[in-house]
């Protein structure tokens, strides 16, 4: 959700795009919405809070701590689950806090905004890159070719050599940067399908056939 200079808001829907767009779709947006229904864990939430978005969802489930800690919280009623034979209780946002909530962004926003970039800084340093999940462990460990160039960068040094890229920036910052990458990576690819295409197209023999 993102507020003009009027105070006119932008809402965009998940509509299922891919992850290098979709975060630079966060990143454009002043605010980041998760209110649906049994919503007790959402992924993007925490994105969300580490570029620096404002997030405005129900303070339940796993992400309570997210919420409270980061966020603006939007009241919330228990209801019975819709799963057959489930026997469970969901949250269900509030839609006149929901109305509150998403008034009080529009209104607070310059002041918000500047909150929540000062709270993502903390988040980031409450969860490092390099203490997360395997994916994350992955995307930081210097591939083998990185490696071989650090061990002789290091030997010439006289200094012990890295396995893992340095981080100096932020949650925030290094999610765009991996975004970046991602989109430049996707670029390339779409660059090679066209020419592929268009040499087929003119009957000229495909030059990365080997």
């Amino acid at each position: 959700m993102h507020f003009d200079a009027n105070g006119n808001k932008r809402v965009l829907a998940d509509a299922g795009f891919p992850a290098y767009q979709r975060m630079q779709l966060m990143c454009a947006a002043d605010c980041y919405v998760s209110a649906r229904r049994g919503a007790g864990w959402d992924p993007l939430a925490a994105e969300a809070v580490a570029c620096g978005r404002m997030l405005l969802a129900p303070a339940w489930g796993s992400q309570q701590a997210l919420v409270q800690g980061f966020g603006l919280a939007v009241a919330h009623r228990m209801v019975p689950s819709n799963e057959p034979g489930h026997g469970q209780r969901w949250a269900e946002a509030d839609a006149d806090s929901l109305i509150a909530q998403m008034r009080a962004a529009s209104e607070g926003r310059q002041i918000l905004l500047a909150n929540a970039r000062h709270k993502a800084a903390r988040f980031a340093q409450e969860n490092p890159l390099d203490a997360s999940t395997p994916y994350a462990r992955k995307e930081i460990d210097l591939d083998d070719d990185a490696l071989e160039v650090e061990k002789n960068e290091a030997a010439r040094e006289g200094r012990e050599a890295k396995t893992t890229r340095t981080l100096t920036r932020n949650l925030g910052e290094a999610l765009m940067a991996f975004i970046e990458e991602e989109a430049d990576r996707e670029e390339a690819y779409l660059e090679g399908l066209a020419k592929n295409s268009a040499a087929s197209s003119a009957g000229v023999p495909d030059s990365s056939a080997g």
